[in-house]
């Protein structure tokens, strides 16, 4: 007679022992798509005072930074990590327009890697 191992009587205990992998990968996930979600939160801002209102682009032939990175440090000023491209008026729209439709996009294919890695690990 075979003993049969009883599930443990904590569901958080026996879910951590179960899934342990799969929970540190989805925490990753969720840290490191929380970035670009709070960076979103920033573009229809930057949409309507930049180029639809002519925000910086005041004279013909203007330009502006695109996609420039800076990142702020404490009691050290800041660093920037990509200076960006000089983009005009009109460029700078479609761009900033292409990444706002691109989210979507992007949150379906990490919710899709999601599934299929759980899938793998043979999770419905």
């Amino acid at each position: 007679m075979t003993m049969v191992p009883s599930m443990d009587q904590r569901l958080l205990r026996y879910i951590w022992t179960h899934t342990r992998p799969q929970q540190f990968w989805l925490l990753a996930v969720v840290l490191v798509s929380m970035v670009p979600y709070f960076l979103a939160f920033d573009l229809p801002r930057q949409i309507i005072n930049g180029p639809i209102q002519g925000g910086g682009f005041e004279v013909a032939g203007a330009t502006q930074p695109f996609m420039r990175v800076v990142v702020p440090l404490p009691f050290l000023g800041s660093t920037v990590l990509f200076p960006g491209i000089d983009v005009g008026r009109s460029s700078m729209l479609l761009g900033l327009s292409l990444i706002v439709s691109g989210q979507p996009m992007a949150s379906g294919l990490k919710f899709h890697g999601i599934r299929a890695s759980m899938s793998a690990a043979g999770q419905p």
